[in-house]
């Protein structure tokens, strides 16, 4: 698989030189296209405990009022069609019984997949972070 381009939007607040008062763990977005055939938007260029690492896009859990069957994320405390307050203890559980709030979009099956999506996009940040910095 080739990667064919691969774009950075920083988030503003993290442009300057990382502190330990700059507490956020987001730095940018990605968009990247693959083999000029596949394109996947919204990687997140994250600050974890060991050091910087992409998140796959992901999209909030929803669940159905049941009152007018309308789709909530499962959060919500009212349901955004009817008004009607919803039960504050449900939850959506994965196929181990665990709650779940997030399901990813794009999920990269094999290591080597998931390495060439972290490592073009690690390469494209640090290299529009330079950019920016000078």
């Amino acid at each position: 698989m080739e990667v064919s381009s691969v774009k950075i939007h920083l988030i503003q607040n993290n442009v300057q030189e990382f502190s330990a008062t700059n507490s956020s763990r987001l730095l940018a977005f990605a968009t990247i296209v693959l083999e000029n055939s596949l394109i996947i938007y919204d990687l997140r260029v994250l600050r974890g405990d060991y050091g910087l690492f992409v998140g796959m896009p992901c999209r909030k859990v929803r669940d159905k009022c049941y009152s007018c069957l309308n789709k909530n994320i499962v959060q919500a405390r009212f349901c955004n069609y009817c008004g009607k307050s919803l039960d504050p203890n449900r939850v959506v559980l994965n196929r181990h019984r665990e709650e779940i709030r997030h399901l990813d979009v794009v999920h990269p099956i094999t290591q080597d997949c998931r390495e060439l999506l972290t490592d073009a996009v690690l390469d494209a940040y640090e290299l529009k972070l330079k950019e920016t910095l000078v």
